[in-house]
């Protein structure tokens, strides 16, 4: 999914948006407070890969979290490919907004702040979600992010990734073994996959 043309944050003193990448604690709290977990391994791989954690505050309580993954590129693990995308742009990764707060504009409020705080110069931004996930779709077309792309994949056992990617210009996926359908989850995949992994 991907997203254009965001404004300067609007003046909400109810909403609160902290960047809180430095504290594994206080990113560990956050998914615990919202019901979530994360493991300690993901969490300093996200950090080494130069992940930003945000948590969102509503009126004083934590309503919601999501990640930022600076520059033009996201590593997609469940197929083995990463996405490029020119700069200035973010991907956003595991976005949550507490289920009682959902319908408020949340995300798009909180996007907003973030940009225009953190990352001023990006007027892109890439998004993926999985097609089951309704909820995450509803919720990236109301904070006006458009579907431009396909992937599908297939895991047949652990030794085969099947896949198909449709992506819009100028998307473009790399790495291992991009132009395959079939891939073979054989030890230089699996380097390949531990290296990358977010």
């Amino acid at each position: 999914m991907r997203a254009t043309a965001w404004r300067a944050p609007e003046d909400e003193p109810l909403l609160k948006v902290e960047e809180c990448s430095g504290s594994d604690d206080a990113i560990s709290r956050t998914y615990e407070a919202l019901g979530r977990k994360i493991t300690q391994e993901k969490l300093r791989s996200r950090k080494k890969h130069g992940l930003t954690f945000f948590r969102i505050n509503l009126d004083g309580s934590l309503v919601g979290s999501m990640w930022i993954v600076p520059g033009g590129r996201r590593y997609v693990d469940e197929v083995g490919l990463e996405l490029v995308a020119p700069s200035p742009t973010v991907w956003l990764r595991d976005v949550w907004i507490d289920s009682a707060h959902r319908g408020q504009r949340i995300f798009r409020r909180a996007l907003t702040k973030i940009l225009g705080t953190h990352f001023p110069d990006v007027h892109t931004l890439w998004s993926d979600t999985t097609e089951g996930n309704r909820a995450s779709r509803r919720g990236h077309l109301a904070a006006g992010f458009e579907e431009v792309g396909v992937i599908r994949c297939v895991r047949v056992n652990p030794l085969f990734i099947f896949r198909s990617t449709q992506l819009p210009s100028p998307l473009t996926a790399v790495d291992f073994l991009a132009e395959r359908r079939l891939v073979l989850q054989l030890p230089a995949f699996h380097h390949f996959d531990r290296r990358r992994r977010a």
